[in-house]
């Protein structure tokens, strides 16, 4: 917790004559950690990732810029998407993982049976029927009573809402009146 503690007493290492001028992480070692580093890389000239990322959020070094994700955008962002770049999004609700879909070492991985879709983590089937129109105009206790203790509750209702307008904005007209798929 950050905070404050007005207190009298002498604390060592700090001048006892004069008010504090600065903060007092400014008089303590800190810590520094080395960035994160990709220890093997089994990626080779493969650049499938890189290729399918609607946002060119990943970096060809290794890496991504989460400013530019669709996960970001589309998940933790508050008010419209970046600007001029909603067409990325195309239809897409929530989250992203295109890179992960497209990725041969995760192809091999569901091929051995480790992957694959599980039964827990199918869509529930009051959820079924929902179509992105009504996912546009959804009101915050709808949302509330639906996707409360799912993953959806971190869009938040004016997100999952937008999130929904941008795709069918996206998709067109047509799309619309279409069943959820």
């Amino acid at each position: 917790f950050l905070g404050v503690a007005p207190t009298n007493l002498d604390v060592e290492g700090l001048p006892a004559d004069q008010p504090q001028a600065e903060p007092l992480y400014a008089v303590t070692p800190r810590r520094r950690h080395e960035p994160t580093r990709i220890l093997a890389s089994h990626c080779g000239s493969c650049t499938a990732c890189l290729d399918a990322c609607p946002t060119d959020a990943l970096l060809p070094e290794g890496g991504m810029d989460a400013g530019l994700c669709l996960s970001t955008w589309t998940i933790e962002w508050r008010g419209r998407p970046p600007a001029g770049r909603a067409a990325e999004q195309g239809g897409i609700l929530f989250g992203c993982d295109i890179c992960q879909a497209v990725c041969p070492w995760n192809r091999r991985a569901a091929e051995a049976g480790r992957g694959g879709i599980r039964d827990e983590y199918a869509p529930l089937a009051e959820h079924a029927e929902m179509r992105l129109a009504d996912l546009a105009e959804i009101s915050e206790s709808d949302f509330r009573d639906r996707f409360r203790r799912t993953p959806l509750w971190r869009a938040h209702p004016d997100g999952l809402a937008r999130n929904a307008r941008t795709a069918l904005e996206n998709l067109g007209p047509d799309f619309a009146g279409e069943e959820p798929s």
